[in-house]
């Protein structure tokens, strides 16, 4: 009976996402800015090589196949551990890069005297609806409330399992940047945030928070929180770049070569925090495998990866563990150093070496 309730919950999910959710508006002066972007092109933005990101006739095979997945291990059988982050702010922040793991793909990120919250999700569901959608395997290692100051809040693109509504009303009133793809804003005011706290960004655009900079780099993926806004806001990685070090996020992408063009414009990376999970052969255009993250880490000239977007929703039919086992298995084989932190650890340059498989003990 369980299982059936899932499919049946999964069903409504589709029927209102295709049948009453609306998508932001645009303005006139925003598509004028938009169509400055090599990126937007007939209404709509696109990636810059043909990327299947999905049709209504793939909805039903996806049902089927989750169907048939059910034997495996999607959601922990166990607490996953959570470690519980001390942050001094009596202390004055570290200019080498400090980063704390909030699960999936949501992060602090410390650095250059600025600290950053990155696609973090504080929500119970990664999800249009509060009582339906994929749930969260664990709490956040700290609530919003107990966070520290924050600087910027910047958002790799506007799916709900990266940009969540809970986040940006907690933040409106606060004196905070807020840091996103072209279009993206539109989300955020309809929410409350004034305009002068958006900075909307197109790929190599740059943004100075102190002495941080911060790019928007390319991804390959899609974008939408509902059938009539698919595509209508930007999708993108970041690079951050403070006193000597520089630190690269994927955000959600399928692969693409556009890393080579990275590596060859701004130079190697310290620290590359990559998407490994919610993969699929019916999506394989807009999420990496784990193999695919190893190959974008070397393009990179990654010093270490640490794998992001598994651990704390189930998106896809693989078992949770099986996107972690699989880049660990592929790490050793190409030798690439990685970093596995728990979530809520506080990882810097003096004890990324140490991190253990937690997930397997």
């Amino acid at each position: 009976m369980k299982k059936w309730i899932k499919i049946v919950s999964l069903l409504i999910i589709i029927v209102v996402f295709f049948a009453f959710i609306k998508g932001e508006m645009h303005t006139d002066s925003d598509i004028r800015r938009f169509m400055k972007s090599d990126r937007y092109i007939e209404n709509k933005f696109v990636n810059s090589i043909e990327t299947n990101s999905g049709s209504i006739k793939d909805i039903f095979k996806i049902v089927k196949d989750y169907r048939l997945s059910s034997g495996v291990e999607k959601v922990p059988l166990r607490d996953i551990p959570v470690r519980r982050p001390v942050i001094d702010e009596s202390v004055s922040k570290s200019d080498s890069y400090k980063i704390i793991w909030f699960g999936h793909s949501g992060f602090i990120l410390e650095m250059y005297g600025v600290r950053l919250l990155v696609d973090a999700v504080f929500s119970e569901r990664a999800s249009m609806l509060s009582f339906v959608g994929p749930k969260r395997f664990h709490k956040p290692p700290l609530s919003l409330k107990e966070l520290p100051h924050i600087d910027a809040v910047i958002f790799s693109h506007d799916h709900y399992d990266h940009l969540d509504r809970k986040v940006v009303t907690h933040y409106a009133d606060k004196d905070v940047k807020f840091i996103m793809p072209l279009g993206v804003g539109s989300h955020l005011k309809k929410w409350g945030v004034s305009d002068e706290k958006i900075t909307e960004l197109d790929y190599h655009d740059r943004v100075n928070i102190g002495d941080l900079e911060i790019v928007a780099g390319p991804a390959r993926h899609f974008s939408g929180r509902g059938l009539l806004d698919r595509n209508k806001t930007l999708w993108c990685s970041f690079m951050f770049f403070g006193k000597g070090e520089q630190v690269f996020y994927s955000g959600d992408t399928g692969y693409t070569e556009s890393y080579k063009i990275l590596r060859e414009r701004y130079g190697a990376f310290d620290v590359c925090l990559i998407q490994i999970g919610a993969y699929n052969k019916h999506w394989e255009d807009i999420h990496l495998y784990p193999s695919d993250a190893i190959a974008m880490s070397k393009m990179l000239d990654s010093k270490y990866t640490i794998p992001l977007h598994w651990a704390t929703f189930n998106l896809a039919m693989h078992s949770w563990t099986e996107p972690i086992d699989e880049f660990v298995k592929y790490s050793d084989k190409e030798g690439l150093t990685i970093c596995t932190p728990l979530i809520g650890e506080v990882i810097d340059s003096t004890n990324i070496d140490d991190t253990i498989s937690w997930w397997s003990l």
